[in-house]
């Protein structure tokens, strides 16, 4: 896991933070962007000292299997997935 940096002290003033998050509400990602996004989170999330690379975080994801509420199982990219989470604002339950 990544080293975390103390949160004892008071964050540094961002004037631009309010600009950009409301710039974030409207951004529109590709399926490549969203993909990539999730690859690096996974590589990023990796034990220090693993063999995952971002290559293989990015193939995995297309190999992700999910069910539904009746235990039905379906092979599904996880980008649809989260396309459709991102859009219909869904919560995971």
């Amino acid at each position: 896991m990544a080293e975390r940096k103390s949160a004892l002290e008071r964050a540094p003033e961002r004037p631009e933070l309010p600009m950009l998050l409301e710039r974030a509400k409207t951004a529109v990602l590709t399926d490549d962007m969203l993909k990539e996004q999730m690859a690096s989170f996974v590589h990023g999330n990796a034990p220090k000292g693993s063999r995952i690379t971002k290559d293989l975080a990015c193939r995995a994801l297309e190999h992700i299997r999910v069910r539904d509420a009746h235990g039905r199982e379906y092979a599904s990219s996880v980008v649809n997935r989260a396309r459709r989470h991102v859009h219909t604002g869904a919560r995971k339950s």
